[in-house]
């Protein structure tokens, strides 16, 4: 099984490349005993670095704004703004760049 996408596509077939995880014989669920690995992955212009964008935002963006993450305070009781650190915690969990490994699938990107 192979994966392709396109920008954010590009991200996210990318992201099933390096972090698929193999499956678990003893679940009680079929589904959860097959692997989410792919055998490849083939990609046009994706995002692999969103700590990049952090260091280097587009003219006219501040990194909060590209990237408003938020997680829930539960003693709030709501939604909250993270902080820098967190930020920039959460993207490299979301990177590409940084999650690949020697056990990654084979990947073909295509940017211009």
């Amino acid at each position: 099984l192979g994966i392709a996408g396109m920008s954010s596509g590009g991200h996210l077939s990318l992201m099933m490349g390096v972090a698929g995880k193999p499956g678990d014989p003893a679940a009680a669920d079929p589904v959860d005993r097959e692997s989410s690995k792919v055998a490849a992955v083939a990609c046009f212009f994706p995002v692999t670095d969103f700590q990049a964008f952090e260091a280097n935002p587009p003219k006219g963006f501040a990194p909060d704004a590209l990237f408003p993450f938020r997680e829930f305070d539960a003693k709030a009781g709501k939604f909250t703004t993270v902080t820098p650190e967190r930020r920039r915690e959460l993207g490299r969990d979301c990177s590409p760049l940084h999650c690949a490994t020697k056990d990654a699938a084979p990947v073909r990107i295509l940017h211009g």
